[in-house]
């Protein structure tokens, strides 16, 4: 049985099936789960119904286990290279705002993983992080010793600090471009790749004009709907570029990776 219709999107607030609820609890934040115990194992077709980007299941006694069994209906589990983990369940992150995990641990950007993706995927590379916020560089700093990567974190604004990171001219470099939006992201507009902080703009030509003559790629965070005279303007810098975007919420309102390459354009798909 579906409930009243939201009539910005023409979609229902409430579907029930299965025995199951599921209450929208906004355009794009995600849906109230009521109807399922998460102790038990869940049908095939109550867990299409559940699949929203953010779901809220309340007053659930669940252990660890239950929750890694349910996680895993989702895919693969993995395991945070820098959020802190559950002693017992490495899979398990706890997001819990005390005296030793403040808020601001918690709310550190996505970049750092970013890089240690690119790391497991490209054998024989060192990784190299600029941190210029010291309060998120004292609280990487401890996290990065632990991982299974080489990865120099370095405090600091980037452009003084290229000048000491010499890369041999066979290498090739892989560079994680994810700025703080900030203003630069208007919702009817699109994100402004000139207004991050700093400008994405600056940080490509930057970085392209250091390392001149070496084959380089970016793999830059931006969203969906991106103003487009910064887009062209950006493609101007790049030698071949490609916008992929992560189909999670509502059309125009999802997140991507912009990838670019200087010095070499990607082989044509057969």
């Amino acid at each position: 049985m579906n409930k009243p219709v939201d009539s910005r999107h023409g979609r229902p607030i409430t579907v029930e099936c299965s025995g199951v609820t599921v209450t929208r609890l906004g355009a794009n934040l995600g849906a109230e789960i009521s109807g399922v115990d998460l102790r038990q194992p869940l049908s095939d077709e109550a867990f299409n119904v559940i699949q929203h980007e953010l779901i809220i299941f309340r007053n659930q006694e669940i252990t660890s286990d239950n929750l890694i069994d349910f996680g895993r209906r989702f895919g693969e589990l993995t395991v945070h290279p820098f959020a802190p983990h559950d002693e017992k369940a490495s899979v398990l992150i706890k997001f819990r705002n005390d005296e030793n995990n403040p808020p601001f641990a918690t709310d550190v950007w996505h970049s750092d993983e970013t890089l240690y993706w690119i790391l497991r995927h490209a054998p024989h590379c060192v990784g190299i992080a600029f941190e210029s916020d010291p309060k998120v560089y004292e609280l990487t700093k401890p996290n990065i010793k632990g991982l299974d990567q080489a990865i120099v974190l370095t405090h600091g604004d980037y452009e003084l600090l290229l000048d000491s990171q010499a890369v041999p001219s066979d290498h090739v470099i892989i560079v994680s471009v994810a700025p703080p939006w900030g203003t630069a992201l208007d919702e009817e507009i699109g994100l402004d790749l000139r207004r991050t902080t700093p400008p994405i703009m600056d940080i490509i030509g930057r970085i392209s004009r250091e390392y001149f003559g070496h084959k380089i790629v970016f793999a830059t965070q931006v969203y969906e709907k991106l103003q487009p005279e910064s887009l062209v303007e950006l493609r101007t810098l790049l030698d071949w570029s490609e916008l992929r975007v992560y189909d999670l919420n509502a059309p125009g309102r999802n997140h991507g990776l912009l990838l670019g390459t200087r010095g070499w354009k990607p082989c044509a798909e057969r």
